[in-house]
């Protein structure tokens, strides 16, 4: 039997729908059918630049039974809503990190899609980077003995670049500010590295950037296996390393 590609529809359109649907493009495994963002004119940008139908709401795509999945790129406050009313009409759901912006809401959305039967898969690709797949190899082999210890820095310089208009800077639309928006990333990372994680401590502070949200935070994260990590995030320094 011929290879089908998992048909989906894109919600939320922004710059990072579109990095999102070129990979699909390249991977070949979904097909984009519809898109649906409230803005008319930058769904019907999406819908001509990726081949697919421009949806008049999400109703209509939650009711099109030919669409099997969701790209879900809205904003963090909208991912309980569109994830449940996803998982309602019995359709798989690929959800840009954070899940949400709360823990309620994280395992509200994992509950609606448990029992919906549906696949929830999140956002986070720094985990599949060759680099960490190979540590992550070294470590299973052995090469590197016991783990008591990591860290983990990322940093963007956004100091004059960031846009207070967007929900992805202030404090009602990203509450924890730089560790919620990238740090993020390398709490899977070190999750995956050295194991589950089962008690966090941190700080963070609103430093150099304008705004009501923290630009930079440190956290001490401690592993089910015993080690140790560190994660330091920035928006007041230098590009990441």
């Amino acid at each position: 039997m011929a290879f089908e590609p998992l048909r989906a529809a894109c919600i939320g359109m922004g710059w990072w729908s579109d990095v999102l649907a070129d990979a699909i493009q390249r991977s070949k495994k979904l097909k984009i059918v519809a898109c649906y963002t409230r803005s008319e004119e930058k769904r019907r940008a999406f819908a001509a630049k990726y081949g697919c139908r421009a949806a008049p709401s999400y109703e209509a795509i939650l009711e099109d039974r030919a669409i099997e999945a969701i790209v879900n790129t809205t904003p963090n406050d909208a991912h309980l809503e569109t994830t449940r009313a996803a998982a309602a009409a019995a359709k798989h759901v690929f959800l840009d990190k954070p899940i949400a912006n709360t823990v309620s809401e994280g395992r509200a959305i994992t509950v609606a899609c448990r029992k919906a039967g549906v696949v929830l898969a999140l956002g986070y690709q720094r985990r599949r980077e060759s680099h960490f797949r190979w540590i992550r190899a070294q470590i299973d082999a052995g090469a590197f003995g016991k783990l008591v210890n990591a860290e983990a820095n990322i940093s963007r310089d956004r100091v004059g670049k960031i846009d207070l208009g967007s929900w992805r800077y202030t404090a009602a639309g990203m509450p924890g500010g730089v560790m919620l928006q990238i740090g993020i990333h390398y709490t899977d990372v070190l999750e995956y590295l050295l194991g589950p994680i089962k008690a966090v401590n941190g700080r963070s502070a609103q430093l150099v950037l304008p705004g009501d949200n923290p630009d930079v935070a440190s956290l001490v994260l401690e592993h089910e296996g015993g080690a140790l990590s560190t994660l330091n995030a920035s928006y007041a320094s230098a590009s990441e390393y």
